[in-house]
């Protein structure tokens, strides 16, 4: 599901497409391009917040608090095609994305402490192959089945509106993925020390500024905010945690 995120920059042209036809004239594949660095930007800032929501109430609430921001997110894109609109669409993406990823990462650590390297590769690797197989069921069987060629860029409408379909059929796929990812997902209990219950997300009133302030406002988590602004820098995060 998190790895839908790299379709977007292929599709780019159709976003464009699909925008430009619907109310937004003066947009063109460069305004389309500003998307998925979105995406990028509020989840880097996000992640480390994540972990910490996923430390008080478990990997799998934060799982479901993430799934929400990413459903709510295609909600948007659905219903509104204001350029703007799907900007903030993309950013709400990806706080969902931030807050639900590296907390699953982490406590699948904790299952497997001395394969740290191979069980990130897999969860990384499960993010490469969403896009590739998403990208081709979007190009050739939804959106432009025909292969019609744009014109500067941009597609006629009867093929950008194939795009709404597109949504539509990642919201199902990723209602069952979501699903199972919520299931499956169980936090580690370390049976050699005393079990410590599960502080439950409604009742014990986590405080999101309390979780600003501890994903935030400590100098390692602030350096490490700015290395990921600077680019695609996972491997940082990752030795940081």
């Amino acid at each position: 599901m998190n790895g839908s995120l790299y379709t977007w920059s292929n599709l780019n042209q159709y976003f464009a497409s699909y925008l430009k036809h619907n109310g937004n004239p003066s947009v063109v594949p460069e305004d389309t391009s500003f998307l998925m660095p979105s995406i990028f930007l509020v989840q880097y800032c996000f992640m480390t917040i994540g972990v910490n929501l996923g430390d008080k109430v478990g990997p799998r609430y934060s799982t479901l608090i993430g799934i929400l921001f990413m459903y709510l997110s295609y909600a948007i894109m659905i219903f509104f095609s204001n350029y703007y609109l799907v900007l903030v669409a993309m950013g709400i993406f990806g706080l969902g994305d931030g807050l639900g990823n590296l907390s699953v990462i982490k406590n699948c650590w904790k299952y497997f402490p001395n394969n740290k390297a191979l069980i990130n590769g897999i969860i990384i690797g499960g993010l490469g192959i969403s896009s590739a197989i998403l990208t081709p069921i979007a190009d050739y069987f939804i959106i432009n089945p025909d292969h019609v060629d744009p014109d500067d860029g941009i597609y006629p409408k009867e093929i950008a509106d194939n795009l709404l379909n597109f949504l539509y059929f990642l919201s199902i796929f990723f209602l069952i993925l979501g699903t199972l990812a919520v299931v499956l997902t169980f936090k580690y209990e370390d049976e050699s020390s005393d079990k410590k219950e599960e502080k439950a997300f409604i009742g014990k009133g986590v405080s999101m500024l309390s979780l600003l302030c501890e994903g935030f406002l400590t100098f390692k988590n602030f350096i490490l905010a700015l290395f990921c602004f600077c680019g695609p820098c996972n491997s940082f995060i990752f030795i940081f945690l």
